[in-house]
């Protein structure tokens, strides 16, 4: 018998051996139509007739979240239990993200290629669902190409950063020490805002806060318009537009000073005639306003 055909044959017997034993592996995971896989720490479920993946968390493991993905969309939202849930609900993913808990700090993370449909980032979705009135140390989100929505909850940590390369980031309600939202191109949009400090830009897109309580408070837009109504202010406000008009409205008797000026655009105010770079006061001047726009108008309201 010749060396090649002897060489085939042990290679051919060694395949079929593997193919065995992984028929027998699947067989005893798969139980009336369900597929149940574990790891060290939690359940990974695949339900019958459905395409979610979950893992579940008691509240009191996690203390912070950080999340690193590619080309998903991520959702924060409200769990209906008192426990935090973290669900994969596309087939999308030809490799799962690695899901894992170091000193109370959840991860999520992707890994290259692993979604199956690249160009339709939208199929792959990722949620956490958090306790209600739950507070964490940090929360921090940072995608490649997909947006970031909270719905449904009020997002409650001492630092929150919520980034996205290429997408939106939409947030119902956030209250933190300190908050980032920053998109290089997509809207930032947060109904409901109350922060020590704020940080919200957008390289390529509008910025809208309503229902903002900040002491120092940050909205740059390259391109894009800026809308911003404000419940109170605190320290300090620095609005910048390049391509863009800016709106800001503020209640009756804010006490506040205030700085315009703008390239190429009108100014108007409720308050008092504005001028290109003097400063105006409203009250005793308290919080410190500056409004700067290359190419748009700038109207400031009273609420």
């Amino acid at each position: 018998m010749n060396k090649n055909y002897m060489t085939a044959l042990i290679l051919a017997l060694i395949a079929l051996t593997l193919i065995v034993f992984f028929v027998f592996l699947l067989a005893g995971a798969v139980k009336d139509g369900e597929l149940t896989l574990t790891n060290k720490t939690n359940k990974l479920e695949v339900f019958k007739d459905s395409t979610q993946l979950k893992y579940d968390f008691n509240a009191g493991e996690i203390d912070s979240i950080n999340v690193d993905l590619l080309s998903e969309s991520f959702v924060i939202t409200e769990s209906d239990d008192n426990k935090i849930h973290v669900k994969f609900e596309e087939e999308a993913f030809s490799k799962m993200p690695d899901i894992s808990v170091k000193n109370k700090t959840l991860f999520i993370t992707s890994e290259k290629s692993n979604i199956l449909n690249v160009g339709s980032h939208h199929d792959a979705r990722i949620c956490i669902e958090l306790p209600k009135n739950s507070s964490f140390q940090q929360v921090n989100a940072e995608l490649k190409s997909g947006s970031i929505k909270v719905s449904d909850i009020e997002l409650r940590a001492e630092q929150v950063s919520l980034k996205s390369h290429s997408g939106s980031i939409k947030v119902e309600s956030v209250t933190c020490e300190d908050l980032t939202a920053k998109s290089l191109s997509g809207q930032v949009k947060i109904e409901s805002l109350v922060a020590k400090d704020a940080d919200c830009s957008s390289l390529s897109g509008s910025i809208k806060i309503e229902n903002l309580i900040a002491d120092n408070f940050i909205a740059d837009s390259k391109s894009g318009s800026i809308e911003i109504t404000a419940e109170k202010l605190g320290k300090t406000a620095k609005i910048t537009a390049i391509s863009g008009s800016v709106k800001l409205a503020l209640p009756k008797n804010a006490d506040f000073s205030l700085t315009c000026s703008s390239t190429s655009g009108s100014l108007k105010s409720d308050f008092g005639k504005l001028k290109k770079g003097v400063t105006f006061k409203n009250k005793g001047g308290k919080a410190d306003i500056s409004i700067k726009t290359t190419s748009g108008s700038v109207k400031v309201s009273a609420i």
